[in-house]
């Protein structure tokens, strides 16, 4: 081969591989003027990762504890990295930036890029698992860590000295069963206390540096026969999955709130062995089964809330679709009527009003207790699926400006390399499939 030949040669197969490149990751970014929110490159179907990251940006308690880790993992630095370049703190880079880093980070806790559009939830949920693992294997675990998680504000003087206590339960009360790590101290659980909570999470919790989406769930039951109440569990929990009523409901139009109040609603649960029916029970008898009455609440809530709204249905023959159902959403969520802590404050209320009434011939209304706001949350990003019955659509994300910059006050539209201002009356239009909260730092709405 001549030298022309040569040369030749080497230019086809320099074009071939450029075009492939083009064809792959689509055009080189251009170092261009980086504006106050900046986008990201798809790398071929990663709007979903794209739109988490986005979400998580905004976020600014979720920003401060990526950066105040004390022991940072490779995965923990590049996200700290990526969100600080994507509310434009960090000069000098390639805009759109690629998150080609994020993707090879993840990779070495096992995960592999799916070839097909993924889910964003789920790679929400992959992205906190690998960072707790980082945690985990650069921190060592230390017991005491579950009273730092669990801990709530403090209940009234009164709630506390008549039912709950001001102290945690002896960890020689502590013992485990099937898998899980039980804690019994009445038919109340003292505030600051757990009563069970999952194992594997003591693996995934920091003592100081607890997620900031890290928060637990309550649960209880009380037999409807014997009316003996177990004791109070505690579940952890990253995201809250919201389930839309039937399909076959009338209603196509929904709020958060509904979803929020059928989300807590008491069910009840049959086939329970309940340990108040089966006290006395001698060991030749078989085991009695009773019906329950289940109490779900929020136990302990997280400084950043992620609320994933279930669009995938089922059909009665095999097949699924998306629900287009619209659910309302406003820009401050008030949690209080969720939580433990204020259902025990309605039950003591409910009784000191039974007493007071029959002291006072009738004066005293439910209504005229004032109702406890001490968890307010601000709407900092929505992520919504578009597309039609398939999940083969694009992600897109609203969000809201770093609270710690310039920016603080303003809404934008991010999707992949597009980002621009929007409205907050365009965000509350949307149709949201991940909404993300953060808890204001003050008691009143924040300017």
């Amino acid at each position: 081969m001549d030298k022309e030949q040569i040369i030749l040669f080497a230019g086809i197969t320099g074009c071939a591989l450029a075009l492939a490149a083009y064809v792959i990751w689509g055009p080189s970014p251009t170092r261009k003027k980086k504006g106050p929110i900046v986008g990201l490159r798809n790398l071929g179907m990663t709007c979903f990762l794209n739109t988490v990251l986005q979400s998580l940006a905004s976020c600014s308690f979720f920003v401060e504890w990526s950066v105040s880790l004390p022991r940072k993992g490779n995965l923990t630095q590049t996200i700290e990295k990526i969100l600080r370049i994507l509310n434009g703190e960090v000069n000098g880079v390639d805009i759109p930036y690629s998150p080609i880093e994020i993707v090879s980070a993840i990779r070495k806790h096992g995960w592999t890029m799916p070839h097909s559009e993924h889910d964003a939830h789920e790679f929400f949920h992959v992205v906190l698992t690998s960072i707790e693992e980082e945690i985990t294997k650069n921190s060592p675990l230390r017991k005491s860590c579950l009273l730092d998680v669990l801990e709530e504000e403090p209940s009234s003087t009164e709630e506390k000295h008549q039912d709950h206590g001001d102290t945690p339960p002896d960890t020689q009360n502590i013992s485990i069963v099937e898998n899980k790590i039980i804690v019994s101290n009445g038919d109340i659980a003292p505030t600051r206390s757990f009563a069970c909570i999952n194992k594997t999470s003591l693996s995934l919790v920091d003592k100081s540096k607890p997620s900031p989406f890290k928060g637990f769930l309550t649960s209880q039951l009380k037999c409807t026969g014997c009316g003996f109440v177990s004791p109070l569990r505690y579940d952890p929990f990253d995201s809250i999955s919201l389930h839309l009523p039937s399909a076959s409901s009338v209603l196509t139009h929904y709020s958060l709130t509904q979803l929020l109040d059928k989300f807590v609603e008491t069910e009840q649960v049959e086939g329970v062995e309940c340990e108040g029916c089966n006290k006395n029970r001698a060991e030749t008898t078989p085991v009695i089964s009773t019906e329950a009455l289940k109490t779900l609440r929020f136990g302990k809530l997280p400084k950043c809330l992620c609320f994933h709204i279930s669009r995938l249905t089922m059909q009665s023959n095999g097949t699924t679709y998306k629900r287009q159902d619209t659910v309302e959403f406003s820009e401050y969520l008030t949690m209080d009527p969720y939580t433990h802590n204020t259902l025990i404050k309605k039950n003591i209320s409910n009784n000191k009003i039974s007493k007071e009434t029959n002291e006072s011939n009738g004066s005293i209304r439910p209504e005229d207790i004032p109702e406890c706001k001490n968890h307010l949350y601000r709407l900092k990003a929505v992520i919504v699926h578009c597309g039609s019955s398939e999940w083969g659509g694009h992600f897109i994300t609203y969000r809201h400006g770093y609270l710690r910059s310039q920016t603080r006050h303003r809404w934008f539209y991010t999707s992949d390399e597009e980002v621009r201002q929007t409205s907050l009356a365009e965000v509350l239009s949307s149709l949201p499939y991940m909404l993300f909260y953060e808890k204001c730092e003050t008691p009143g709405p924040e300017d």
